[in-house]
């Protein structure tokens, strides 16, 4: 889970473009700039289209604030976005 305290909507908009094509260009986006790496979750089960991640406190987060939160997340044993996106992964922008 990644978190940018940038809530404009070219953000989202370059992240989903990228994403589309190059799923990891659309990582090193995250990694290289100003996004966060909150928390890394492994082994979830997702029910339904849905997957409970319980709660994660952002360091400098303040209440009233907005961010934008983005999920990298892939179906494979893969451990990272890289292997998994080597493996054939595909990103699918939300």
């Amino acid at each position: 889970m990644w978190q940018a305290n940038n809530t404009n909507s070219s953000l989202s908009g370059a992240l989903d473009m990228t994403a589309a094509t190059n799923a990891l260009a659309a990582y090193a986006m995250l990694a290289a700039g100003a996004s966060v790496l909150e928390r890394t979750y492994v082994n979830q089960t997702m029910t339904q289209g849905v997957f409970y991640l319980g709660s994660t406190y952002m360091n400098g987060v303040f209440p009233g604030s907005a961010v934008t939160v983005v999920l990298a997340a892939w179906n494979t044993g893969a451990a990272s976005w890289t292997d998994a996106g080597a493996a054939g992964a595909k990103a699918r922008p939300y």
